[in-house]
């Protein structure tokens, strides 16, 4: 059974829930968590048997990575190479919803990023989670909260309802947006949008 912790809003919560959201990331289980667009399934991203109790959970498949979310900059420095454009794509957009898609640099288990050379990765507008990724002091996994293929949920029990196997939710109510982050390659020449969300690809050009 899942359990369901609640917070009013991303910088609303309790210490006690906080600590709880981390117990279960330090232990290897399941957290469904709310961000500044949907919500998402994190798991330790540097576990591995974690990574893979997620794409059993998700019925996905391995050879499709998983993006992850860290706190800052500087965690992002770890796991991504970050050249002159991309420093100013993220000092204009991040934290909010805009994932980057970088060259890795291989301090993460191959099952995160289903053995690539790249890893999709983002700093989500939400200090709640912020917060406790900076606590974890390690990234943790960014995925939608649904089975793989399966369209996307908007709550918190539609969601448990699919997935019962979630250990632990943090139930932040309906989400406003609803609204995926954009999606943005740059590990080439030219920037290359594989989603369009909140942010568009006029926005990211109109800084460069």
């Amino acid at each position: 059974m899942t359990h369901i912790l609640s917070i009013q809003s991303p910088d609303t919560y309790t210490p006690k829930t906080l600590k709880k959201a981390l117990f279960t990331l330090q232990k290897g289980n399941t957290l469904l968590y709310p961000t500044d667009t949907v919500y998402g399934l994190g798991v330790d991203a540097t576990n591995i048997e974690a990574t893979k109790k997620l794409y059993t959970l998700k019925e996905r498949e391995y050879t499709k990575p998983f993006s992850i979310a860290v706190s800052d900059i500087e965690m992002l420095k770890i796991y991504a190479k970050v050249d002159i454009r991309t420093e100013k794509i993220i000092s204009t957009f991040l934290p909010g919803p805009l994932t980057l898609i970088l060259p890795r640099t291989h301090k993460l288990p191959d099952e995160v990023v289903a053995g690539g050379n790249t890893i999709g990765i983002r700093i989500p507008e939400h200090p709640f989670i912020l917060e406790l990724i900076k606590q974890l002091g390690k990234p943790i996994t960014t995925t939608s909260a649904n089975k793989s293929s399966f369209p996307e949920l908007t709550n918190v029990p539609e969601i448990i309802n699919q997935l019962p196997e979630i250990d632990t939710a943090i139930d932040q109510g309906p989400l406003e947006n609803h609204i995926p982050s954009t999606i943005v390659d740059l590990t080439g020449d030219k920037i290359n949008i594989l989603r369009e969300g909140p942010i568009s690809k006029k926005d990211i050009e109109a800084i460069l």
